[in-house]
């Protein structure tokens, strides 16, 4: 007595599996990059215009670390040396200068927006292998 079962639906699902896990990465990853370079972007644009800081800006930026979904870092931040260096007194002000935040106030929007982005990225994946 011969017994044959049908696994094609099963062998479908798994390659179909391997697709999304796959595409949820790459989009996730393009979300977590985006919104670190909307907080770069923003902490630019937000530094003091003062002529102490003429070179600060150009030290934001950001570093990617990890290589999936669920390991997706971005640091995001000003370099060391330079006036880098210093952005802790542009930041939060000294017994001299008052506090210019341009970080903070960048994380915060990118914050608000990237909830939403994630989601979006998850529903391009999905429709990626649906389709």
């Amino acid at each position: 007595m011969s017994t044959d079962i049908d696994v094609s639906e099963l062998v479908q699902l798994s390659g179909d599996v391997v697709k999304a896990t796959t595409a949820i990465a790459e989009e996730v990853r393009t979300a977590v990059r985006t919104a670190a370079m909307d907080v770069k972007m923003g902490t630019r644009s937000r530094v003091s215009s003062h002529p102490s800081w003429k070179h600060l800006a150009s030290t934001v930026g950001y570093d990617m670390q990890g290589s999936n979904a669920v390991t997706s870092v971005a640091t995001i931040g000003y370099a060391r040396g330079g006036q880098g260096s210093l952005s802790h007194i542009a930041e939060f002000g000294s017994a001299r200068k008052a506090p210019h935040p341009a970080l903070i106030p960048a994380f915060r929007m990118a914050e608000q927006s990237f909830p939403g982005d994630v989601t979006k990225a998850l529903t391009q994946a999905l429709k990626a292998i649906t389709s």
